[in-house]
């Protein structure tokens, strides 16, 4: 029978575990504020912390996950995470734990539903877990919202689409090229083949843009683009070789884009092919020095005419003057004779007859009276010019051969036609006004 321990060896050994315990209660303690430690760093994350267990329960889950899914943690725990998802996330959730069964973690994307039907888009980082003898004991996650971030990638994406299909239906070409040097292309849209058969590429070589100036414009432009870095932007009209060796004209207006410090980025702009406008706006040019051309021919005829029209005006004055004059001279002088040589009243009525006639046709009055009153007959006509002579009612009665109450109707109807019928005027006086 071995010997009992001596009181001594007795108190040695409580004290020894009494030593064992006190350290083991610190273990212990430090665990547990370790373990607290921990738990406040996960609720404290932005991310989701899960746990699952080998058969794919939730044995832990943090609490910013409950508020991001909208569940509490009673509601999670002891429930599969597969229970979450639709049919087709449940899928790539299956696919994802049979890799980490095999040891293989990872990150992958979900989407899952929150309780109140809110749509989210999580991204899942997960590593499994196994014990000392290698098996498979389950896994731990991460998961992030990226809903914000997916949906702006989509917008990012959807406005990229428009852009592109802007630029190749716009009519202008977008380009970037850098400030200075050679002014090489960083960037072109890709209608610039459409415009000049170009590829896009071929505008990245130096000096490529700047050779293809038309030698004309060439000077000119360069100077604008020195202003260019003064006034930040310009728009210049130049034409530019096509790949068929033709020129087209464009219209490039550029803007300089300058750095946080004020430093030349890059130029950004556009130039539109304007060969139509132009061609037309030459034609109109040419249109309008032939109209000038046309115009100044017509002034010359016009002048020309007039000179007619004022030698016609005086070859007429001077026709009538050699009328009158022949009337005078050759004519009356014979009338004269003849109104001498007859005796009879009535042949000498018809002879002053002949002679008025004759000075009416050398005399403008009988044109101006039948076209200031054209409603008078030719008989009111011929009694206008004996009334105007100063012949009266039996004289021209005598002369006409008319009674004196049809001449005395004739002189009213004269009257009435002249306007002046119910007025205080002499008609003769009248006559002689004309």
């Amino acid at each position: 029978m071995a010997d009992k321990p001596s009181y001594k060896e007795l108190e040695k050994r409580v004290k020894v575990l009494e030593a064992e315990a006190g350290e083991l209660k610190r273990a212990m303690d430090s665990m547990q504020e370790s373990e607290e430690y921990y738990c406040r760093l996960v609720d404290t994350m932005n991310d989701g912390v899960c746990i699952q267990d080998k058969d794919g329960k939730i044995i832990y889950i943090s609490d910013n996950a409950c508020d991001m899914l909208g569940y509490s943690k009673d509601e999670f725990i002891g429930h599969a995470a597969i229970d979450f998802l639709d049919d087709a996330n449940q899928k790539i959730l299956q696919k994802e734990i049979a890799r980490r069964r095999k040891g293989k973690g990872g990150r992958y994307e979900l989407e899952a539903t929150r309780k109140d039907g809110q749509k989210l888009r999580l991204l899942m980082s997960a590593q499994p877990i196994f014990d000392d003898q290698g098996r498979y004991k389950g896994s731990f996650g991460v998961f992030t919202d990226i809903t914000d971030r997916k949906r702006m990638e989509e917008q990012v994406i959807t406005a990229k689409a428009r852009l592109e299909h802007l630029l190749i239906v716009s009519p202008a070409v977008i380009y970037t090229c850098e400030p200075g040097g050679d002014y090489p292309a960083t960037f072109i849209s890709e209608n610039v083949k459409t415009q000049l058969d170009y590829e896009p590429d071929e505008f990245m070589k130096p000096k490529f843009w700047i050779e293809h100036i038309h030698p004309e414009d060439k000077v000119r432009i360069i100077d604008q683009l020195q202003g260019l870095f003064e006034g930040g932007y310009h728009i210049h009209e130049y034409r530019f070789r096509h790949k068929d060796g033709t020129y087209r004209w464009m219209r490039d207006e550029m803007r300089l884009v300058r750095d946080a410090k004020g430093k030349p980025l890059e130029i950004v702009g556009y130039w539109v092919d304007i060969t139509d406008r132009k061609n037309a706006e030459n034609k109109l040019a040419e249109s309008e020095a032939v109209l000038k051309i046309q115009a100044d021919e017509l002034k010359e005829v016009n002048s020309a005419l007039r000179v007619l029209l004022k030698q016609r005006d005086k070859d007429k004055a001077e026709l009538e003057e050699k009328v009158f004059l022949n009337v005078r001279e050759l004519v009356m002088p014979h009338v004269e004779k003849l109104k001498k040589m007859i005796s009879d009243a009535k042949q000498k009525a018809y002879l002053n007859i002949l002679e008025s006639n004759l000075n009416e046709i050398v005399s403008p009055f009988a044109h101006r009276l039948s076209m200031k009153y054209s409603a008078l007959t030719p008989t009111e006509i011929q009694m206008a010019f004996l009334i105007r002579d100063g012949k009266t009612t039996k004289e021209i009665a005598d002369l006409l051969n008319l009674s004196h109450r049809t001449v005395e109707s004739h002189r009213q109807s004269i009257r009435m036609k002249m306007g002046i019928r119910n007025r205080r005027a002499n008609l003769r006086s009248h006559l002689l006004s004309v």
